[in-house]
């Protein structure tokens, strides 16, 4: 589904289906890859909404890294959550 919205108009629906499939598998390292480019595709349009999101995706799927012996994994992933804005709240 995360492949079905992705022309100009579909990106969030797109977007939401990612969402929706990192709550079913958080620690899915191509699924995280999938909401990333979603998201880039998306560009400033809902930038807090979906970097919360994602902020949430890699947070998660670092420390499952990090918890199976992946730090080099992890520390990529921490330095993407760094990277991301932190929005209005």
């Amino acid at each position: 589904m995360t492949d079905l919205g992705t022309g100009a108009g579909e990106v969030s629906d797109a977007i939401a289906w990612a969402g929706r499939a990192m709550a079913l598998a958080p620690y899915d390292e191509k699924g995280i890859r999938r909401l990333m480019e979603l998201l880039d595709r998306a560009g400033s349009r809902r930038i807090d909404e979906d970097a919360m999101h994602l902020r949430r995706a890699l947070e998660t799927a670092a420390r499952f890294l990090r918890t199976n012996g992946r730090a080099g994994d992890a520390a990529r992933y921490e330095a993407r959550v760094a990277a991301l804005p932190r929005g209005s709240s």
